[in-house]
């Protein structure tokens, strides 16, 4: 996006679902690689790094969901902030990096036996997550939450999940009417 000849660079990761398969990690190695690769070519000195959630693929929603699941949530969350926090590093390197990232998913929560999705959504491991990369990076621009509104050169960005989201047709309208606020653009996961 464009103001006065200014630029934003965003770069949005989502639904990333990894499940203990530690040669999926790849797969943010070759995003780093990717990011770096605009960072060059543009000659740019900041990025925001949007995390919309889903960052590990869980083992407590659905039974389907446990065969295919190589380590626990616990693991699964752990590894995964290892490389987020390497990636976010590296990448500090060469440019400031504004990371925003989601408190609440869907394949993130924690449920007791006989809940249903949705049912505990504070019991999250995206809190951890969060939590993991602001205590390695405590110089890292960083903010986290449920759901944030960013501004980004003056646009409002909104940025959720969007699990809780039941029509998404009208949420937009209606979360700018019960917010009393307006927004530029919506980045969800999820969907």
């Amino acid at each position: 996006e464009f103001i006065d000849n200014e630029m934003a660079h965003i770069f949005t990761l989502a639904d990333f679902h990894y499940d203990g398969d530690t040669s999926y990690l790849e797969v943010l190695s070759r995003a780093t690689r990717l990011i770096l690769k605009v960072i060059e070519e543009k000659d740019l000195t900041e990025i925001y790094l949007f995390e919309l959630g889903d960052v590990i693929e869980g083992a407590s929603l659905r039974t389907s969901q446990l065969m295919g699941i190589k380590s626990g949530m616990v693991d699964q969350v752990i590894e995964v902030a290892d490389a987020y926090i390497k990636m976010i590093t590296y990448l500090s390197q060469f440019v400031n990096v504004k990371f925003f990232s989601v408190d609440s998913s869907n394949h993130t929560q924690l449920r007791n036996l006989g809940t249903k999705q949705n049912n505990l959504v504070e019991e999250d491991l995206m809190k951890v997550f969060n939590r993991m990369i602001e205590t390695a990076l405590p110089e890292l621009d960083f903010t986290h939450d449920s759901d944030l509104l960013v501004d980004v050169l003056g646009f409002k960005v909104f940025i959720s999940h969007g699990h809780l989201v039941k029509s998404k047709e009208k949420y937009l309208e209606t979360l700018q009417a019960d917010r009393n606020i307006l927004i530029d653009y919506g980045f969800f996961g999820h969907f």
